[in-house]
């Protein structure tokens, strides 16, 4: 049985999307496709607050992050960790473009690696929980491992801003392809990555 949708309209940005009552606010939001600001997802940072104007929500994950007696007050929530209950309007600051979304540097982990063919594999990288990196569909990081970098384009959505995809190809002159092909690379291994890059 399908999840039920409700309608969330962005005041004063004539926007909308939908949102079942177990998908958060923020992850539906950015797979709209919208520019939602956000750093954690998880309730830590409060990059992702909004305000309630009409509606009702739910708290759907626990959080850390402490709102004001005021921001409580004004109707104030984090995205990342409410659901609608009904068809809602809230009020928020969009990013304006790419050239908004700050350089980040983020060690993650590799969780995920598939060798699709001998020429191409699926690598998936996870960042911690208090640094989600922040980006639009589009763009490309740079990645590290030990001394040897290259730049791909993010396979993943920025919904999945914890765990990141990667499509890497098996190419002689790339130095991190070459230790992914190589096994030197592998799960569990650390990259640092720095980005997101790329204008549009």
């Amino acid at each position: 049985m399908s999840q039920q949708l409700f309608n969330v309209k962005l005041k004063s940005k004539g926007k909308n999307y939908e949102c079942s009552k177990v998908d958060s606010i923020l992850e539906s939001g950015l797979r709209s496709g919208l520019a939602l600001r956000y750093e954690c997802n998880n309730g830590t940072c409060g990059s992702c607050k909004a305000r309630l104007l009409t509606g009702n929500i739910k708290q759907i994950k626990h959080y850390d992050f402490s709102l004001s007696k005021a921001e409580l007050a004004n109707a104030e929530f984090l995205m990342c960790c409410h659901a609608p209950t009904t068809d809602i309007e809230i009020e928020l600051d969009l990013i304006g473009d790419v050239r908004s979304i700050p350089l980040q540097k983020i060690e993650t982990k590799v969780r995920e690696i598939s060798f699709i063919s001998d020429n191409m594999a699926l690598m998936r990288l996870r960042a911690p929980r208090s640094k989600a990196l922040q980006f639009m569909a589009g763009q490309d990081v740079e990645l590290a491992f030990n001394s040897n970098r290259a730049r791909y384009p993010l396979a993943s959505c920025p919904c999945q801003m914890l765990d990141l995809e990667f499509h890497i190809r098996n190419n002689p002159a790339d130095d991190f392809a070459q230790a992914l092909f190589s096994k030197a690379l592998k799960v569990k291994s650390k990259v640092i990555l720095q980005g997101p890059k790329g204008i549009f």
